[in-house]
């Protein structure tokens, strides 16, 4: 992580000569064409990625199961399309590379070696609703006591 600003940079930098260099062979028009229709795509990947996950939410609620629901590989494809929307040539290969499902799965095979899984359970009261939580207490009446000092902030 504490290397993450100079990557950063390196990119922004990369990005830019890649710019410049389409620019030069294929013309300012076209570089910011393309551009353009690259972020066009990015959130045409979002929006049919966001219908595609809600619609396996759905199924899964109406009794499926939440494992037919890949979120990991739903979230990077969310990626690939901002790295589409992103203005650059670079970043949208990254995107178009992480459209190819063989490199999803090779991405998320190495993420799974750093993160912990673990199962949640919601019970609902039948109409889709949760049920609000019990907090369990005990109720203390406390008597109350006439204060001897008249300029006491906690008077009765």
């Amino acid at each position: 992580m504490r290397f993450f600003p100079l990557i950063l940079i390196a990119g922004i930098a990369a990005e830019i000569w890649v710019f410049i260099k389409a620019g030069e062979a294929f013309g300012a028009f076209a570089v910011i064409l393309a551009v353009i229709a690259a972020m066009f795509a990015g959130a045409a990947v979002i929006r049919r990625q966001g219908i595609r996950t809600l619609d396996g939410l759905r199924g899964a609620l109406n009794g499926g199961s939440l494992r037919e629901v890949n979120a990991a590989d739903a979230a990077l494809v969310y990626v690939a399309g901002l790295f589409l929307i992103l203005p650059g040539f670079l970043s949208d290969l990254a995107g178009i590379a992480l459209l190819i499902p063989p490199v999803r799965r090779v991405i998320l095979g190495r993420l799974r070696s750093h993160v912990v899984v673990s199962e949640t359970r919601v019970w609902t009261d039948g109409r889709g609703r949760q049920a609000p939580p019990v907090i369990e207490g005990e109720a203390v009446e406390v008597p109350t006591q006439t204060s001897s000092d008249q300029n006491s902030p906690w008077k009765v």
